[in-house]
């Protein structure tokens, strides 16, 4: 089975909306998973977080991008639901990490939720959070190292 990724917003947005070239370890993790070599998955919570600039926007054109890609048309992208006990274990979390944010909790209650082996984002306020692999694609020895330590 494929090492399974939890990918938060952040990075969608630099791989969608950053020129080509730009994000060259978003694009070499993304073609990976396009490969199956990597397993990616997401949480619905990412597809309301980018879809607020293009809607506000009136990009019509990026927002039907969003869809197919978070509806798996266009990609193997697994997009998961917010359920009942992601949402518990959202408030255990804040609980463990007062200065957890709720939304940044659900992401990782997913991640954890759904058996991801890494937390991609560049976020760096989660490193800090016990037990979370995290992988930050702005960190180009990190991402290096992971990618080639992949079978």
């Amino acid at each position: 089975m494929a090492p399974r990724l939890y990918l938060d917003a952040n990075f969608f947005i630099r791989l969608v909306e950053s020129p080509h070239g730009q994000n060259v370890r978003h694009e070499r993790l993304w073609d990976i998973v396009e490969a199956g070599r990597l397993e990616a998955l997401t949480s619905w919570l990412s597809w309301s977080e980018v879809l607020v600039v293009p809607i506000r926007n009136g990009d019509d054109d990026l927002v039907a991008v969003y869809q197919r890609l978070f509806t798996g048309e266009t990609a193997p992208l697994l997009c998961r639901d917010i359920d009942r006990d992601i949402l518990r274990e959202t408030a255990s979390l804040r609980a463990r990490f007062p200065a957890l944010k709720s939304p940044d909790a659900i992401h990782i209650a997913t991640s954890t939720g759904h058996g991801c082996d890494w937390f991609v984002s560049a976020d760096t306020r989660l490193q800090g959070i016990r037990g979370l692999n995290c992988l930050n694609p702005d960190r180009p020895n990190e991402i290096d190292r992971f990618l080639a330590a992949l079978p």
